[in-house]
């Protein structure tokens, strides 16, 4: 009864996981009315389907002869936007990564917080990690509710089908002080260059790519124009061909003039 119970429970993610194998859920060319269908239905699953996680990471967890965790797992539904309300003002959390490719991945992974903290992975070592501002574009998001301003960078390292597990503790208040004096600085509408032992990138005043440079090989990459543009959409009715509104599969821009993403950039 009980594995029929969490069957029953991951019914609702795993209906709408095949919904959203249509091709155009995948490819983002439904309407947008129905994309917000799509996505109330993974949301609803993705609640259903929680209790049913936490139990199995309470198998998965634990190591051999140990108890299962007391706390529960939660899912950072919003890190995508830098919002993980559950961790905030912790002075420690662990931050469980699960891999559902059948390969591993190394990548490196965000995570939103109000101070800095020593990461640990698995094995108990210190992982270098950075900590950086969000971006003012990310945290005036409409919807975000988190006052976090900075976020941890850390890479981290995954098996095939598996996950592993990286321990964050608060850093002394000394330690955040040097936070406050380190050497990242923000950019408003000035040429900026980001360089490294073996690179150097390039960008103008309005964020363009202007050069990559191979510092070791002496090879520079010019790039003369680049921009990210924009059209506004026939709004029309539907109701005669000649009133055709720009939509799903139908490309129809109010004028052919493409108008720049923003004006203003910071970096």
């Amino acid at each position: 009864i009980a594995n029929l119970n969490l069957r029953n429970s991951i019914f609702y993610l795993s209906e709408a996981m095949g919904v959203a194998q249509h091709h155009d859920a995948v490819s983002g060319t439904e309407k947008q009315e129905v994309a917000f269908d799509y996505a109330q239905r993974l949301a609803v699953g993705i609640d259903a389907a929680e209790n049913v996680i936490n139990q199995a990471f309470s198998k998965l967890l634990p190591k051999d002869g140990q108890s299962p965790p007391v706390s529960n797992q939660f899912l950072c539904q919003l890190s995508n936007i830098s919002q993980c309300l559950e961790i905030d003002g912790q002075d420690r959390f662990t931050l469980t990564l699960w891999n559902p490719t059948i390969h591993p991945v190394v990548q490196h992974v965000r995570v939103p917080v109000r101070t800095d903290y020593t990461v640990r992975d698995p094995t108990g070592q210190i992982v270098l990690s950075e900590l950086v501002p969000i971006s003012y574009a990310t945290q005036n998001i409409p919807g975000r509710t988190s006052v976090t301003q900075k976020q941890i960078i850390f890479k981290a390292s995954l098996p095939a089908l598996g996950f592993n597990s990286y321990y964050f503790e608060k850093k002394p208040e000394e330690e955040e002080e040097k936070y406050k004096q380190s050497k990242v600085k923000i950019t408003h509408n000035e040429e900026c260059v980001l360089q490294n032992q073996n690179l150097r990138v390039d960008f103008d005043d309005q964020g363009n790519l202007h050069q990559i440079v191979n510092i070791n090989q002496k090879i520079d990459v010019s790039f003369v124009s680049q921009g990210f543009y924009w059209y506004q959409g026939f709004p029309g009715n539907n109701s005669q061909s000649e009133f055709q509104a720009s939509g799903a599969y139908i490309f129809r821009p109010l004028t052919p003039n493409a108008l720049p993403v923003s004006q203003t950039r910071s970096m």
